[in-house]
């Protein structure tokens, strides 16, 4: 074991009384269901949208999220994204 872990170990105990770990994992509530409601109406609307189009639609109102949150969003709707061939 290095010396830092013995020292921040030692600092915990410290501040807490205890060495036991905390809590890892929960669940967390997605990001984007305030949103489900513009986003269902975005794809009725353009159902040619992409994932792209609609993560830049969601930054410019300030929702910071990758393409792939909105993909697994959308997903969890029941929604998929099918990919066309090059003319």
């Amino acid at each position: 074991m290095a010396v830092s872990s013995v020292v921040k170990w030692a600092q915990l105990e410290a501040r807490t009384g205890a060495v036991t770990p905390g809590q890892m994992g929960g669940h967390r509530k997605p990001i984007l269901a305030p949103h489900h409601d513009w986003l269902m109406a975005r794809v009725r609307e353009t159902p040619e949208v992409t994932l792209v189009a609609l993560r830049d639609a969601l930054r410019a109102q300030g929702v910071q999220v990758s393409h792939d949150t909105v993909w697994r969003f959308l997903r969890g709707a029941g929604l998929s994204f099918k990919k066309k061939r090059a003319g």
